[in-house]
């Protein structure tokens, strides 16, 4: 059986890849492969790719938790989780005490300095963390609109 040049199709292997590939009559696979990527470049690609996806990912905790799922309110009847204004306190920057709960709260501000501030929270206002930290969300003044703390003795 006689074929033409042109229909013609030979099976090149690629050098080092393991693959191979139909190529046409005439043509080469000399200074090109499509598994020659410049590495390095890719992966640094998704490494940033991924810092970028844990930075958000962290400042959108409060919105994918148990705080936004549950739809909580304060007493007032505000909604407690707006954009980006609940957030964990570290345990070490709140301290229960006959009052209430004695909460340091560090915030930056527009000025770009952080300001320091104490409050109490009468714990008739606090409501239960089901995850066992201290929550405090905020109105865009800074303000609490909701305080939640883990259950005693935990």
């Amino acid at each position: 059986m006689k074929t033409s040049a042109n229909s013609e199709w030979r099976i090149a292997n690629r050098k080092n890849s393991g693959h191979a590939s139909l190529l046409p009559p005439g043509s080469s696979t000399r200074g090109y492969s499509l598994f020659a990527a410049p590495w390095p470049a890719v992966i640094g690609l998704l490494v940033l790719a991924f810092a970028i996806w844990l930075f958000l990912a962290a400042s959108l905790d409060a919105h994918d938790s148990w705080i936004s799922r549950g739809a909580l309110r304060n007493a007032a009847g505000e909604w407690c989780c707006g954009e980006g204004d609940c957030f964990v306190l570290p345990s070490e920057q709140v301290s229960a005490r006959a009052d209430g709960y004695h909460v340091v709260v560090k915030q930056t501000e527009g000025d770009g300095q952080e300001h320091v501030r104490a409050e109490i929270v009468p714990y008739a206002e606090a409501q239960p963390s089901p995850d066992g930290a201290y929550w405090r969300c905020k109105r865009p003044d800074g303000s609490r609109r909701c305080f939640f703390a883990p259950p005693p003795n935990t």
